[in-house]
């Protein structure tokens, strides 16, 4: 529920207290009902952030999961990566895609795949740019940012289609739906 709503019961409980209540004990009911309010105005905007928050956290660790998995299938064909990338650039890159992604209106409902796409080419520049950035011996492989695209790109597009397919009624695609209506009358207000 809202945070406002929950505002407006408590105090309508706290003037029900003043008017029917002995004055010292609408004065502990006063304050009994105000600790309330904030106990439960707590909990409302806790709730919104985790209801908020989840699936970009769980994005964040499926395209950082979904780098790994690039970098362990990199490794088998070339040189493995260093640990320093591992541990240190793989983290940015996928907070920054995910940033960008949020930043462009991926996580807007309706979902617009437009949106997701555009979030990632945004940060997959500002990638490129860091990485023209570093020194040589920090720089690993831009081919890799590049396949990373389109590996993230993949996941977004996959888990989204996925997020419509079994939760329609939250993540729908595109946005527009059939509207259903009647007309009703009688012939005379044809």
């Amino acid at each position: 529920s809202s945070i406002n709503y929950v505002f407006v019961f408590y105090r309508a409980m706290i003037i029900f207290a003043k008017k029917h209540f002995s004055n010292k004990h609408a004065r502990t009911f006063s304050f009994l009902i105000n600790l309330a309010i904030y106990f439960r105005a707590g909990l409302a905007i806790l709730n919104r952030f985790l209801k908020k928050s989840a699936l970009p956290v769980f994005d964040f660790a499926a395209v950082l999961l979904t780098l790994y998995g690039m970098t362990y299938l990199w490794g088998k064909e070339t040189n493995p990566f260093p640990k320093e990338v591992l541990r240190i650039d793989l983290p940015i890159y996928a907070f920054l895609w995910c940033v960008n992604v949020y930043l462009a209106g991926g996580y807007d409902k309706p979902i617009k795949i437009f949106n997701l796409l555009k979030g990632i080419v945004t940060g997959t520049a500002l990638i490129l740019i860091l990485y023209a950035l570093l020194p040589k011996d920090l720089q690993f492989s831009r081919l890799f940012i590049l396949l990373g695209t389109l590996g993230v790109a993949g996941y977004y597009v996959i888990s989204r289609v996925l997020l419509h397919l079994t939760l329609k009624g939250k993540f729908d695609l595109g946005g527009i739906r059939k509207k259903t209506f009647a007309i009703i009358g009688t012939p005379e207000e044809h």
